[in-house]
């Protein structure tokens, strides 16, 4: 989906029993959940200009790369079970990748300026 002008090709995961993408729909992005066993898949729309850009699957949920919100970068999570987002995390630098440590409960994060972010979840 465009983002800031550019265009950002969705991503693909899987995790939580299930395939994970999203769909531009106009200027807005649904995030797509596909059954594997069935091909069926539940789509849902996410608010404003936000992304879907998944790449954790501890921690609760489906870890995501947003976009922006209310002028931020934002990293969210999505309940598997009930297709809503859960927790918004504003971050001060544009998130490459991440990660999570289930052990520690510990989020790391890569940015595009060379940084690296860790994030206490508990």
């Amino acid at each position: 989906p465009p983002h800031a002008g550019v265009y950002v090709p969705p991503a693909i995961a899987v995790g939580h029993g299930h395939v994970w993408t999203s769909r531009q729909r106009g200027d807005a992005t649904n995030i797509v959940r596909i059954d594997p066993a069935t091909n069926e898949f539940t789509e849902i729309p996410l608010p404003g200009e936000m992304t879907f850009l998944p790449f954790s699957f501890d921690a609760g949920g489906v870890w995501f790369r947003g976009g922006r919100t209310a002028g931020h970068p934002v990293i969210a999570r999505l309940d598997p079970a009930t297709m809503q987002m859960d927790q918004l995390v504003p971050i001060d630098a544009h998130v490459l990748d991440g990660g999570i440590d289930p052990t520690s409960q510990t989020m790391w994060l890569t940015t595009y300026d060379d940084s690296v972010i860790r994030i206490d979840l508990r």
